[in-house]
C-alpha cells in the first residue's frame, strides 16, 4: 500500500511540474516569404504572432515566467524582434506598411512596452532594464526612435508623424518623458 501511495504522489508532482512549465506559441501567417522564430525557456510564457502580406520576419526570445509577447505585421518587408528576460513582462508590436523595423528588449520584471508603426521605413528601438517600466512608441510616416529605460518605474511616450527622429534616455527611477513631433526634420 505504501508503494501505491508513493507512486501516486510522484505521478501527481511530475504532472503538476510539467503543467507549470507550459509555454504557448500561437503563430498565424498568410501570404508569402514570412519567417518566424520563437524561443521560450521558463514557464507560462505566451507568444501571439500574426503576419500577413509578404516577407516579414519575427523573432521572439522569452526567458523567465509569465511573459507575454504580441506581434502583428501587415503589408510587406517588416521586421520585429522581442527579447524578454525576466518575469511578467508584456510587449506588443503592431506594424503596417512597408519596411518597418522594431526591436523591444526587456530585462527585469513587470515591464510594459508597446510599439505601433505605420507608413514606410519607420525604425523603433526600446530597451528596458529594470522593473515596472512603461514605454509607448507610436510612429506614422518615416520616423526613427530610440527609447532606453534603466532603473525602475519609468514612463516614456514617443509619438511622431511625418519624418522625425527622437531619442529618450531615462536613467534612475520614477522618471516621466513625453515626446510629440509632427512634420519633417524634427529631432529631440
Amino acid at each position: 500500500m505504501k508503494k501505491l501511495v508513493l507512486s501516486a504522489a510522484v505521478a501527481f508532482f511530475a504532472t503538476a511540474s510539467a503543467m507549470a512549465q507550459t509555454n504557448v506559441d500561437s503563430s498565424t501567417q498568410s501570404g508569402t516569404g514570412h519567417v518566424a522564430t520563437t524561443n521560450q525557456d521558463g514557464s507560462a510564457n505566451n507568444n501571439l504572432l500574426n503576419q500577413s502580406g509578404s516577407d516579414h520576419t519575427s523573432t521572439v526570445d522569452q526567458v523567465g515566467a509569465d511573459n507575454d509577447a504580441i506581434t502583428s505585421q501587415t503589408n510587406s518587408g517588416s521586421e520585429s524582434t522581442i527579447n524578454q528576460d525576466g518575469d511578467e513582462n508584456w510587449a506588443s508590436v503592431s506594424q503596417s506598411g512597408t519596411n518597418q523595423k522594431s526591436t523591444l528588449t526587456q530585462e527585469g520584471d513587470n515591464n510594459i512596452a508597446l510599439t505601433s508603426q505605420s507608413g514606410n521605413g519607420n525604425m523603433s528601438s526600446v530597451m528596458q532594464d529594470g522593473n515596472g517600466n512603461n514605454a509607448t512608441t507610436t510612429q506614422s510616416g518615416n520616423n526613427d526612435s530610440t527609447l532606453t529605460q534603466q532603473g525602475n518605474t519609468n514612463v516614456a511616450t514617443i509619438s511622431q508623424t511625418g519624418e522625425n527622429w527622437s531619442e529618450v534616455m531615462q536613467d534612475g527611477s520614477g522618471n516621466d518623458a513625453i515626446v510629440t513631433q509632427g512634420g519633417v526634420g524634427n529631432s529631440s
